[in-house]
């Protein structure tokens, strides 16, 4: 299958636009964070960003998440990447090619500089991208046609790692065949992360089909086949230490499949053999967001005891930005602020925004909006071109 003739010109277009050496006035040049910015990873604070753009079709800016003060966000998952039989590749409704997403891909280059880790994120509710006719396919070619597809948007912007959010039935032959691809192509520090339901990882309920101490296991095995290291550790299992090819898990502790309002569900989590460090505890950032939301208060108790008793854990993991509480749409950053306290106190990034790079994110912003779709009107248009981030004012540099 080629791209459709107009994906096929926004590739052209594109391609060379966001991955350029010289800057241009619609895209920033990504540059290795400097190493002042290094910090300790664990506990992680991990967020999904997939709403993109608000009623008006104003882009959603990420940039509070490091311009606000009080936050340490180390992971941030640009979602939700789909592929279905016989289509193209798109984030959300669009081709993550599309001048909509402007805004998102040159704001990921600012996050990555402040030392933030951005990651992808395929799969999820929307069933497709794990059947037998796409990345779960037993004939390789099918499995190539598509997995090119999700390699491209990765070279392309520069995505640090992929988080793959199977929620669909898929085979185990298939998730590690995955797991390996991704490993051998882009290399040990690229970031592979799953987003089981926390039950999946009890062998109880389970959404993806396949078994995440299996897949633990044989990640850990080929890595170690392929480094010539030793084998999983008898005593721990793989599960335990993690696998080497995966990083961590976002277990998604809501919607009836474990709860964080109390230490228990993780507790069972690590009884059944995997090590607190590698478990991230999702959760709902507002109770728009699903069933099963914990408030801050609730949640700090509940990692209180669990740090008492392990240490150190994997972290929190966010589902979704735009709404978060308690700021909701108006200032959802205030969730970042609120899990940062309880994860890592003290800690914060830094912003850096120079008049270049905030004429360039102006400019980005006009593009995000003025081709936000043919329903638009005119006068919704022009409102919405006006943006609502004033990055002028966050020019330090």
């Amino acid at each position: 299958m080629n791209l459709s003739p107009f994906n096929a010109l926004v590739a052209t277009l594109l391609l060379p636009l966001f991955v350029s050496s010289a800057p241009t006035t619609t895209t920033i040049e990504n540059t290795p964070a400097p190493r002042s910015n290094a910090r300790s990873e664990l506990p992680r604070l991990v967020i999904y960003f997939q709403t993109t753009h608000d009623d008006l079709g104003n882009p959603i800016s990420m940039l509070p998440l490091i311009h606000e003060k009080h936050i340490a966000l180390t992971h941030l998952i640009v979602c939700s990447l789909h592929i279905n039989e016989d289509q193209d590749i798109r984030l959300n409704d669009y081709s993550p090619y599309d001048p909509h997403f402007y805004t998102l891909w040159n704001e990921t280059v600012i996050m990555q500089r402040a030392g933030v880790k951005v990651t992808g994120m395929i799969g999820g509710a929307d069933p497709g991208s794990f059947d037998t006719g796409t990345l779960d396919s037993t004939d390789d070619a099918t499995f190539e046609l598509y997995y090119a597809q999700l390699a491209q948007v990765i070279r392309t912007y520069d995505l640090q790692g992929m988080d793959l959010d199977v929620e669909q039935y898929m085979s185990q032959a298939g998730i590690e065949r995955l797991v390996q691809r991704l490993n051998a192509d882009f290399g040990e520090d690229f970031i592979i992360t799953l987003a089981p339901v926390a039950t999946a990882l009890e062998n109880s309920a389970n959404l993806s089909g396949f078994n995440y101490t299996a897949l633990a296991q044989a990640s850990h095995l080929a890595a170690s086949s392929t480094t010539g290291s030793a084998t999983a550790n008898k005593t721990t299992g793989a599960a335990a230490q993690g696998a080497e090819m995966i990083h961590f898990l976002n277990a998604q502790f809501y919607s009836g499949f474990g709860t964080m309002n109390s230490p228990t569900d993780f507790q069972n989590v690590v009884a059944a053999g995997w090590d607190p460090k590698f478990i991230v505890a999702g959760q709902l950032t507002s109770p728009l967001n699903g069933a099963g939301y914990t408030d801050a208060s609730t949640l700090n108790e509940t990692v209180v005891q669990l740090v008492a008793e392990y240490g150190i854990i994997g972290g929190i993991m966010g589902w979704e930005y735009f709404d978060s509480e308690p700021g909701g749409t108006d200032e959802p950053w205030e969730w970042a602020q609120e899990m940062t306290a309880i994860l890592r106190p003290g800690d914060s990034l830094a912003l850096t925004i120079t008049d270049e790079t905030a004429t360039t994110l102006s400019t980005a912003w006009n593009h995000s909006v003025i081709m936000n779709g043919s329903e638009s009107t005119a006068t919704e248009q022009q409102h919405a071109a006006a943006a609502r981030v004033d990055y002028f004012a966050m020019v330090n540099a």
